[in-house]
């Protein structure tokens, strides 16, 4: 593959998703300016604070750089835990709904919605299209609606989807970069 990732490097676990790209040997690029996103064929959103991120984006005036890099060119993005609320259409945080920053699937997703830090946990779930890996959820986000008929769902806990498709978008409420390399493949091959 000739193509760069970039990871959005403002807050959060950007050098994890590096690292694994590293040792897939794909080219890939810290994102901090609009100069560097269009260096990029592909984009990660990692986890961290969206709310620290949100500011981060609009005050290196990314905002209308990724939303036309996202919704406008349909250019590929995976967003992890945090990358995944940035990219859902409502936010629901402490019963107060939200637009999301860039409304990329039109999804109702809940903030912390496991709980806090101490909350957190790994399960080991199958998720269609890669096989069973070791799901890392660190205050956690869920999807409590989809209501878009386009999303396919690859994952489930509890009955809760936790991964999402729809076009050059995939979403994870879970963190892929701290176990292994297989959403990181699965995004790469099949986008």
């Amino acid at each position: 593959m000739n193509k760069i990732i970039g990871i959005l490097g403002f807050q959060g676990a950007f050098f994890e998703h590096k690292n694994i790209l590293d040792q897939l040997k794909i080219s890939n690029l810290i994102v901090k300016t609009n100069d560097d996103l269009k260096k990029i064929d592909y984009l990660i959103i990692p986890g961290g604070e969206s709310t620290v991120m949100t500011k981060f984006i609009i005050q290196q005036d990314l905002l209308k750089p990724l939303k036309q890099f996202i919704l406008k060119d349909k250019r590929p993005v995976m967003g992890t835990c945090a990358g995944a609320i940035l990219l859902s259409k409502i936010i629901l945080d402490k019963n107060d709904l939200k637009i999301g920053l860039i409304p990329g699937i039109d999804v109702v997703t809940e903030r912390n919605s496991y709980g806090s830090q101490i909350d957190s946990f790994i399960k080991n779930i199958k998720l269609d299209k890669i096989g069973n890996i070791n799901c890392i959820f660190i205050r956690a986000p869920k999807f409590k609606e989809i209501y878009d008929s386009e999303c396919k769902i690859l994952g489930y806990d509890n009955g809760n989807p936790i991964m999402i498709k729809k076009n050059n978008i995939l979403l994870c409420t879970f963190h892929p970069e701290l176990e292994n390399t297989q959403v990181h493949e699965y995004f790469i091959n099949n986008f």
